[in-house]
């Protein structure tokens, strides 16, 4: 019984490890796999403190996201609606803290 156990948590850990995917820098549509709705700028208002949520796939600028890698290993995403980087609303560091477009300028909650 031990072996079985043991092939099947190596099925799991080889069905998790390959949907490991790596972005080469450039525009995306960034779509939940669950939900199937994409990321995208409330009302497509090009201005900070706008927020950011989820909604039904329409190729709009709203929705679509440019992902710039940085040297340490992360990344940003960057709206097309202008210079504004997706943002963690004040850094905070809570659950259910709100998420939002800001003016780029790289900062941690960014």
């Amino acid at each position: 019984m031990k072996n079985i156990q043991i092939i099947v948590i190596a099925l799991l850990v080889n069905v998790i490890v390959s949907d490991v995917v790596n972005l080469d820098e450039g525009w995306y549509y960034i779509k939940n796999a669950v939900s199937g709705k994409y990321l995208q700028v409330k009302n497509s208002e090009a201005k900070a403190i706008t927020n950011v949520e989820i909604g039904t796939g329409n190729k709009s600028s709203s929705q679509k996201w440019k992902i710039t890698r940085l040297n340490d290993g992360y990344f940003t995403l960057t709206s097309s609606l202008g210079n504004f980087a997706i943002d963690i609303a004040y850094g905070e560091n809570t659950n259910g803290v709100n998420i939002q477009i800001y003016d780029n300028y790289g900062g941690e909650a960014q």
